[in-house]
């Protein structure tokens, strides 16, 4: 367990705090804005939903339905990117991360490099809940990796 935490480079950091609210945020996405509804407790992220988006279909809208479980798991946007829709992850991040500026985040720091094995807080996955030699989201393989894409024969 401790390997995946090093390898993930996380460390122990205080619990952060927020101010509890729901703070509406717009990001620049590959195709054009997009909206999103952030919500907050006093000590997590609760909720995140996508108000609108132009991103490719079965491309770039595949980063919401991976990426929002797990920062909302990890309290902060420390995940890994998916490849082959950078730039919509990096926007979705970049969004979470001003929303939680608005809810003046204790650390801002440490919310943008806080990653799934960290959580401890009671609010989601905590280290525990990692199986050994688990360092947190599978590695995303593409379009025919996710599950509304079906798998490809090759």
């Amino acid at each position: 367990m401790l390997a995946a935490i090093l390898i993930c480079g996380c460390k122990q950091e205080a619990p952060l705090t927020f101010q509890a609210g729901t703070y509406e945020v717009t990001a620049q996405g590959h195709n054009g804005d997009i909206r999103l509804s952030v919500t907050f407790s006093d000590s997590c992220i609760t909720d995140i939903k996508v108000l609108e988006q132009h991103e490719t279909p079965h491309i770039g809208d595949i980063v919401f339905d991976e990426l929002i479980p797990q920062i909302i798991k990890a309290n902060g946007t420390g995940v890994d990117a998916m490849t082959g829709a950078t730039v919509t992850s990096r926007a979705l991040m970049k969004g979470v991360a001003e929303a939680a500026n608005m809810a003046k985040v204790s650390d801002g720091k440490q919310f943008k490099k806080a990653c799934q094995a960290q959580r401890q807080d009671g609010c989601g996955l905590r280290r525990q809940d990692l199986r050994e030699g688990e360092v947190g989201p599978r590695l995303y393989q593409g379009p025919r990796d996710h599950p509304r894409m079906g798998r490809e024969s090759v």
